[in-house]
């Protein structure tokens, strides 16, 4: 069952950072950064999910990690949300 709600943890957040992607050009704002720190974090428990006995500071890292992690990549690969600089 764990495993289970991993594997649709990771492929729903995916998706919706694909779609994120897609729309990247006619987003403003901060909200997209926020929804990706989201999308992040739960990419990241997803993955943790899989694994057979993560510890408390296997969740506080790739959380924390991850949440910082996937605004700043987008912001650098694709730049501001908007287009805008």
């Amino acid at each position: 069952m764990r495993s289970t709600v991993g594997v649709v943890t990771i492929a729903l957040s995916g998706t919706a950072m694909l779609v994120l992607l897609a729309r990247w050009r006619r987003t403003r704002g901060t909200a997209p950064l926020a929804l990706l720190a989201v999308l992040g974090a739960a990419l990241g428990a997803g993955a943790l999910l899989l694994q057979e006995d993560p510890g408390v500071a296997d969740w506080a890292v790739t959380l924390g990690v991850l949440a910082v992690a996937a605004p700043v990549h987008f912001r650098v690969a694709f730049g501001p949300p908007g287009g805008s600089t």
